[in-house]
């Protein structure tokens, strides 16, 4: 219950940021829609994980599998959190309102990256530790 907890907080936080750069309303629904994808993609991957888990001949229960996903995906949600305020720095900062096609298309471009970064390191460090934990 703690890391469902965990999930929902640091994906909501970070959905907020992630769209505000573009507007309020945005920002309101990437936060919604972030806990989401995260939570029902570790219910699928978790359901994939455990079959594998079976066909490889590791005698591990449904159960099990999903705790360690989740583990692994409260991990995830504690690292997007404690880095909403830095990236909340580079959207206020580098986010430019007024400026040429180019220009805007280029700011888009450099905070879509950051946030690939953010989101794909945080996930790296969330699988990690799930390869610890099944090792």
């Amino acid at each position: 219950m703690r890391n469902a907890a965990i999930i929902l907080i640091g994906t909501f936080a970070y959905g907020l940021v992630l769209g505000w750069w573009r507007s309020p309303e945005m920002a309101v629904f990437i936060a919604m829609k972030l806990p989401i994808v995260f939570v029902a993609t570790t219910a699928v991957v978790s359901g994939f994980s455990w079959m594998a888990a079976l066909v490889a001949g590791f005698d591990m229960r449904y159960r099990e599998v999903f705790k360690h996903m989740f583990d692994a995906m409260a991990l995830a949600s504690k690292i997007l959190l404690a880095l909403v305020p830095v990236v909340l720095f580079f959207v206020v900062s580098g986010a430019p309102d007024t400026g040429t096609r180019n220009e805007m298309r280029f700011a888009h471009s450099c905070l879509m990256l950051m946030h690939l970064a953010v989101l794909s390191g945080a996930g790296v460090v969330g699988n990690i530790r799930l390869y610890k934990e099944l090792k």
